[in-house]
């Protein structure tokens, strides 16, 4: 059996990103799928994280008391992973950022970390392509940190709920990812964006360029009279990996915490000089 998840990260019912999620399922099922899901990601009762680092520090269950460990049970016992949302002012939905915010509980898994990573794709939506912003790469970095391996992501242009259903190629540019979830055929990523995340920006540091998303590197090269883009060989997912995350616990959370309690009463005496400043907090009554 194979069984092939859809996350829906938008609330409009039948709204674009869940006809596309539907889409990529029907070409799964072509594929061979025979077990489909759709989850709403705005039916989850989801809190943002406080940033108490229990998880990481001390090694507990995280003490907020929400809908992730459903979400995540889901993602565990599924195959292959669609991810299908809209790009909100340039960004993810505060749905999709939710989850990525709470990775921290992901890091601390060795269990997460050791899980063989699943096929994946994504599909973002947004009204102009002016606008799309970094949704598209987020998209990527939550599927991949959710354990995906992705064969491919795409991005469709459309506004009104349903409005996909008018673009043929659009449709059809789902379907086909949703059969790749089966047969594990990687699309090619398209040209002068990272391989690893889909970015389109990069930090620069004369010709040498960094994807802030995953970490991938590479060179600007003048090939004639243009430009091109050469990727360093691809890191395997970047920083997004439930091996990297974990790796990045244990090298980086893990150690902050005793770097903190070394200057924590170092932190508390610098602070004394706000003792004096006259300021009120404002709360909603």
């Amino acid at each position: 059996m194979t069984a092939v998840l859809g996350l829906v990260g938008s609330a409009r019912p039948w709204g674009n990103s869940e006809v596309l999620a539907r889409e990529a399922l029907a070409g799964a099922a072509e594929a061979g799928a025979d077990a489909l899901k759709l989850l709403r990601l705005t039916d989850l009762r989801l809190e943002p994280c406080t940033g108490c680092m229990v998880c990481a520090l001390a090694g507990r269950v995280c003490p907020l008391d929400d809908d992730l460990n459903f979400l995540l049970d889901e993602v565990r016992q599924s195959d292959a992973l669609i991810i299908a949302a809209p790009t909100y002012f340039t960004g993810p939905t505060a749905q999709v950022k939710s989850i990525l915010d709470r990775f921290l509980i992901l890091s601390s898994s060795e269990q997460w970390a050791q899980m063989p990573a699943k096929p994946a794709m994504t599909a973002t939506v947004s009204g102009l392509e002016s606008w799309r912003g970094v949704t598209v790469p987020l998209h990527n970095a939550l599927a991949q940190g959710l354990g995906g391996r992705l064969v491919g992501w795409m991005v469709c242009y459309a506004t009104g709920p349903g409005e996909v259903l008018l673009q043929p190629d659009a449709l059809a540019h789902a379907r086909d990812l949703g059969r790749r979830l089966v047969t594990g055929e990687p699309a090619a990523p398209p040209e002068n964006v990272c391989p690893v995340c889909g970015a389109d920006f990069f930090h620069m540091e004369g010709t040498r360029m960094t994807c802030p998303i995953c970490g991938q590197t590479g060179t600007l090269q003048a090939e004639g009279k243009t430009v091109a883009m050469r990727f360093d060989a691809p890191r395997s997912g970047g920083r997004w990996t439930p091996a990297s995350l974990h790796k990045h616990m244990e090298e980086w959370v893990i150690p902050s915490g005793a770097r903190f309690m070394a200057r924590r009463q170092e932190i508390k005496a610098a602070r004394a000089r706000y003792d004096s400043l006259n300021v009120e907090w404002v709360r909603p009554s």
